[in-house]
């Protein structure tokens, strides 16, 4: 006699999960988190639902993370990394950009990718809202753009060294610029898609903080 069909496919399923590496489901469990933020919004997320669109068992997802705050902070460094691994950028055996076309290189990448899937940094935009609500114990606003100040900061200290260049603002202090720029920018497209020239201020802007922090050459 033959197993019914639900229990083959949960044998089946369950085959499937246990062949999958710890790395491997983590990634798949921040797939799905960014997949669900994306689809329902921050707000509606809950650990259950990770695990349904993930299909993963429920006890994996706390096994893996600490609870929904380390998931979206994982999320956070996905689209960190995203950010900072523009091909280009930080490679020490290349030839010097300088850090003002350093910042410009990132800044184009970042709009192109906007433009093509402006969903994604609304959910970061999102993820920032919320966060900022939620009890003063939490640190997951806070350590957002503390990670971006860092990560973008290495990558203009290291353009500067290798131009043989020197600045007038401390390179985290400029990530930080940048990234308020970059926020300024979005919401902006966001809320108001129609109206043209988004692009050009915010370039325009960008190119006269970066004539205010490159000033001379050794």
């Amino acid at each position: 006699m033959s197993a019914p069909p639900n229990d083959v496919r949960r044998k089946k399923l369950k085959e499937k999960r246990s062949r999958i590496s710890s790395a491997d489901r983590k990634d798949q469990l921040i797939q799905a988190t960014i997949a669900l933020m994306r689809r329902d919004g921050v707000q509606r997320l809950n650990i259950r639902a990770i695990a349904e669109e993930a299909e993963a068992p429920l006890a994996t997802v706390h096994y893996c993370f600490e609870g929904k705050d380390d998931l979206l902070s994982h999320a956070v460094e996905h689209w960190l990394q995203r950010m900072v691994e523009v091909p280009g950028i930080g490679d020490k055996g290349g030839s010097p950009r300088g850090l003002a076309q350093t910042v410009e290189h990132i800044a184009a990448a970042y709009w192109t990718a906007f433009i093509d899937d402006p969903l994604d940094v609304l959910c970061q935009i999102e993820l920032v809202l919320w966060a900022a609500r939620q009890p003063p114990s939490d640190t997951l606003a806070k350590t957002i753009y503390q990670r971006y100040e860092l990560a973008l900061g290495d990558i203009f200290a290291n353009a500067l060294s290798l131009a043989g260049e020197t600045s007038t603002w401390k390179p985290t202090d400029l990530a930080r610029t940048f990234i308020a720029l970059v926020d300024g920018a979005s919401l902006q497209l966001i809320a108001d898609p129609t109206t043209p020239g988004h692009r050009e201020r915010f370039f325009r802007t960008l190119r006269l903080l970066l004539a205010d922090a490159v000033r001379r050459h050794r």
